[in-house]
């Protein structure tokens, strides 16, 4: 079984540089990290290849758009516009070519979302947050969410087949593994019947399972965290360890609702198990929840 993995999403507001980022993580007893979406240029100078073990790239890395900002203007590999589609699949080219420099096989690529109307999911959310999940004006609002999202996926799911053939073209090229990560809100890409769809484009693709992001969406009512990984579970590449109260996720293992040991015989022995909590967290509650996923046999 791998060894743990730390996401540079603790790093964020805490750190300039990756190598402040690297001592940290060695205090705790990490060995092995990923860099995500948030590393810069700036806090990638001075790391040599062979230096510090980098399992996994959270594409898009190195950033040159904050990620919020590409979203919001649909620079995303599911994009319509083709220009905006080609700037996301070469910025997630660059992480290819970064992966390859840094001797890492793996990345986990978020693929985009469905241009439905956003304001149906904010209202389920709310409603959600509000304790009225289940009564009939929720299960009312999930429909119009699900017929929303149907009506407009086509051609969304047409844009990241032509990126995914760019981005595995490239990848193959580089030895470099791509996971496909399920994702937080229903109106990404891909939902669970998409996932299988698109792990069948390449054999370089593969599954990511994020523990948070799946009990969000199964809080909501849609998909099981068990379905997830009995139907893809044997195509995992990693996973991205982090708890869950309510919609609220990034957080540490043992303080949620996530039951992590049923998980565990769904993951395979050789997956790469990252811990994706966010920077608050003190070393010690990062301690903690390396304990709690040790005693509930994920590690």
């Amino acid at each position: 079984m791998s060894e743990p993995i730390l996401s540079t999403m603790w790093a964020q507001s805490r750190f300039t540089h990756l190598i402040d980022f690297f001592a940290a993580a060695r205090e705790m007893g990490f060995k092995r990290y990923e860099l995500n979406h948030q590393v810069t240029e700036t806090m990638l100078e001075g790391i040599s290849p062979g230096e510090y073990e980098i399992a996994s790239l959270h594409a898009p890395c190195p950033q040159t758009i904050d990620l919020i900002a590409q979203t919001r203007n649909d620079i995303l590999p599911s994009s319509l516009d083709e220009e905006k589609r080609e700037e996301a699949v070469s910025m997630v080219l660059r992480s290819v070519e970064l992966a390859a420099y840094l001797g890492t096989s793996s990345i986990v690529l978020h693929l985009g979302r469905v241009n439905a109307d956003w304001k149906l999911e904010r209202k389920l959310r709310e409603a959600f947050r509000q304790g009225k999940k289940g009564r009939p004006r929720y299960r009312a609002l999930m429909e119009r969410l699900k017929e929303a999202r149907a009506l407009q996926k086509e051609a969304h799911l047409e844009a990241v087949t032509r990126s995914l053939a760019e981005i595995a073209q490239h990848a193959h090229l580089k030895g470099v593994k791509i996971g496909l990560e399920n994702r937080y809100y229903y109106l990404e890409i891909p939902n669970h019947e998409e996932m299988g769809m698109l792990l069948n484009l390449d054999p370089i693709l593969y599954y990511w399972h994020d523990t948070g992001h799946a009990r969000a969406l199964e809080n909501l009512g849609f998909t099981p965290q068990e379905e997830w990984l009995r139907t893809y579970g044997e195509r995992m590449l990693g996973v991205h360890f982090h708890d869950i109260v309510g919609l609220r996720d990034h957080g540490i293992p043992g303080q949620g609702e996530i039951e992590f040991g049923a998980l565990v015989p769904y993951i395979p022995t050789e997956a790469l198990r990252v811990f994706e909590f966010d920077y608050p967290y003190s070393p010690e509650e990062i301690m903690a929840g390396w304990r709690h996923l040790e005693k509930t046999g994920c590690l």
